[in-house]
């Protein structure tokens, strides 16, 4: 909820995010001195530094479960070729970054009712939104016999699953 109400919390995780990667590349230069295939794997790096072009990345990959599906299946075919264990590492850790990042229809809710407002008037029914539409629908949420689209922001959950 933290990141979702406030983008310094977002500026705060992608810092710590990219700079816990760039540690793991320097970790990997002194324990490899003589594997370049890092360099390779800096370059997306440089790439994120940017907050927006991030957050931006971060949201469409945790959007896009074929987009995940992508980059999953790209970083098994990376870990395959010799000394670029780290371009598949990056991959793989950008991956898990994005799948804790809150989506744009939670960041717009929340805008919607204010920082205040999103803790907590609305927070209850900004999570149950968030878990019954993320990725897949939940079991509780897929009871109701109705035909449930994520990206449809009409569709309201009320505790006895009814619209």
């Amino acid at each position: 909820m933290a990141m979702a109400a406030d983008e310094k919390v977002r500026k705060f995780y992608i810092s710590v995010w990219l700079i816990i990667l760039l540690v793991f590349h320097y970790v990997y230069i002194k324990v490899q001195p003589g594997d370049y295939g890092v360099l390779l794997s800096t370059i997306p790096c440089l790439i994120l530094v940017s907050y927006s072009r991030t957050d931006k990345l971060f949201r469409m990959v945790h959007e896009r479960l074929k987009l995940v599906v992508i980059l999953a299946l790209s970083a098994m075919a990376v870990m395959a070729i010799p000394h670029l264990y780290t371009l598949a590492a990056t991959i793989v850790y950008f991956m898990t970054a994005a799948l804790f990042y809150p989506s744009s229809r939670i960041i717009q809710e929340c805008w919607k009712y204010g920082k205040k407002g999103c803790w907590k008037e609305q927070a209850e029914e900004i999570i149950r939104a968030y878990h019954c539409f993320h990725h897949a629908i939940r079991h509780e949420c897929a009871d109701s016999g109705k035909d449930m689209n994520p990206r449809d922001n009409q569709y309201q959950i009320t505790e006895n699953n009814e619209e």
